[in-house]
């Protein structure tokens, strides 16, 4: 293995870690009980008023639909989405959130604008555009190879 790839091995790690770090985080920050993280995501997918499909919500995630189905449906079980007929689709129904969901959002985004806005301090601009940057080439090119089809055994 040669010094790249042993360093983009690190890096890898390093970027397992720190999902798992935020995730901790935002339990922290939100509270256990509030809702998971992957749920937290999809909340954001339906806030502002949009209304999805499981197919819709699924896209551009590696999970799988039965998994937002169930997130969804904790969710729905909670008061904070609801689902619609799709007229377009008798089987795919739509999911939208509720004023409760919208309301839980919106005040999880106040508490995360603010930890943001303490932490980002800790980094200077120019070190979190390189981060930034190196992230969205990392996953490009790794997408890149999944789509290719190299990595399918």
């Amino acid at each position: 293995m040669d010094s790249r790839s042993e360093l983009l091995g690190s890096i890898f790690r390093d970027i397992r870690r720190l999902f798992h770090q935020l995730a901790l985080s935002g339990e922290a920050l939100h509270g256990i009980a509030a809702v998971t993280m992957a749920q937290r995501a999809l909340l954001e997918d339906l806030a502002g008023g949009a209304r999805k499909t499981i197919a819709e919500l699924a896209a551009g995630r590696a999970v799988s639909r039965q998994q937002i189905q169930k997130n969804l449906q904790e969710l729905e079980a909670a008061g904070l989405v609801v689902f619609h007929e799709n007229p377009e689709h008798k089987r795919a129904f739509l999911s939208e959130l509720t004023v409760k969901g919208e309301r839980l959002f919106s005040s999880m985004q106040r508490k995360e604008a603010e930890f943001l806005a303490d932490f980002a301090a800790r980094f200077g601009r120019a070190d979190l555009q390189v981060v930034a940057r190196t992230l969205i080439e990392l996953r490009s090119a790794l997408n890149a190879y999944l789509e290719s089809g190299v990595l399918s055994s």
